[in-house]
């Protein structure tokens, strides 16, 4: 994946916090990113990072797992799920797109809008970057 495309990636995740996994001096780091341009992205530490470092999201299968976000515990697919019944999405419609998405015919950028705020905000692969190209937030150890 080339600067421009991650760009684009790592932006979107930006109001929400991103997190990247960083090596400096042989110690891996956790820094939050604030900003980016063409050449590196900012952390809220004042250090700059070209584009090899990955982020920190949770795999898409999560979306029926539990997942951690600002210290609560939830499935996320639940609350989708809520989120999409307040806007008269049909409970089985709602099963039938995530279903596809798990399955890997239906890309999470063809859901609606509203949904797809969440997952980001929820730090989830909306993008489904391949596994070499970001840190399982589920797996990371501290």
């Amino acid at each position: 994946m080339n600067k421009e495309e991650l760009l684009k990636i790592y932006s979107a995740y930006l109001p929400y916090g991103l997190q990247i996994s960083t090596d400096d001096e042989g110690e891996d780091w956790v820094e939050t990113v604030i900003g980016v341009n063409n050449e590196a992205l900012e952390t809220s530490v004042g250090n700059y990072w070209d584009f090899t470092v990955k982020p920190i999201l949770y795999d898409l299968s999560y979306l029926t797992k539990e997942i951690e976000h600002e210290g609560e515990k939830f499935v996320p697919s639940e609350r989708l799920m809520n989120y999409a019944s307040n806007f008269g999405v049909h409970r089985g419609v709602f099963e039938h797109m995530l279903s596809s998405i798990l399955d890997g015919n239906t890309l999470v950028t063809e859901l609606p809008y509203y949904l797809i705020i969440k997952l980001l905000e929820w730090h989830l692969n909306v993008f489904q970057l391949q596994e070499d190209q970001f840190i399982n937030k589920a797996t990371l150890t501290k």
